[in-house]
């Protein structure tokens, strides 16, 4: 699979309306990192902006499906906090995904993340 063993930043995040919001590029920046799963599958796993989280994947040709987002509790400023469940929200609504250089976009109504990517 192409995303597996592939960790990425999220850059920036786009609503419906094409409003754009940058990410937090410091110690609150959100990751995401595809690793096997059991039996042929991914799982994904990564740093919210203030909590670690994990979840099953599926991809199936240029379809994304990420399963229930489980996340640790810790608290942090209501920003990060407001960020970061927005980015779950959109993670686990992922339809489909594009691979471009050291590019990923998921498309996930109402939006899409856009991320760079970390490791070669």
């Amino acid at each position: 699979m192409a995303l597996e063993h592939t960790t990425w930043r999220l850059e920036e995040e786009e609503n419906t309306t094409g409003q754009s919001m940058p990410t937090d590029a410091t110690e609150h920046a959100i990751t995401l990192s595809f690793e096997p799963g059991e039996n042929d599958t991914l799982r994904v796993a990564g740093k919210g902006g203030c909590n670690r989280y994990t979840a099953s994947c599926m991809v199936a040709g240029d379809t994304l499906t990420i399963g229930p987002i489980a996340s640790t509790r810790m608290l942090c400023p209501e920003g990060i906090m407001e960020r970061e469940a927005r980015y779950f929200q959109l993670l686990a609504s992922a339809q489909r995904y594009e691979e471009q250089n050291a590019r990923l976009l998921i498309f996930c109504p109402p939006g899409e993340l856009r991320f760079t990517r970390l490791n070669e």
